[in-house]
């Protein structure tokens, strides 16, 4: 299954993410490891729809 969604409470239980941008795959992975990476568009995106989590 494919799901394309910018709400990320949709996607917080996934097993595996898909980030697409600057023309390619940027990083894959499941939340969690995503959520780990300071340097991610995941984590990035995710603490700016849930400021102060």
């Amino acid at each position: 299954v494919i799901i394309i969604e910018h709400r990320l409470s949709t996607v917080k239980n996934a097993d595996q993410l898909v980030v697409l941008g600057e023309g390619g795959v940027p990083e894959e992975g499941s939340p969690q490891e995503l959520l780990s990476d300071d340097n991610s568009y995941f984590k990035k995106l995710h603490n700016m729809q849930t400021p102060g989590l």
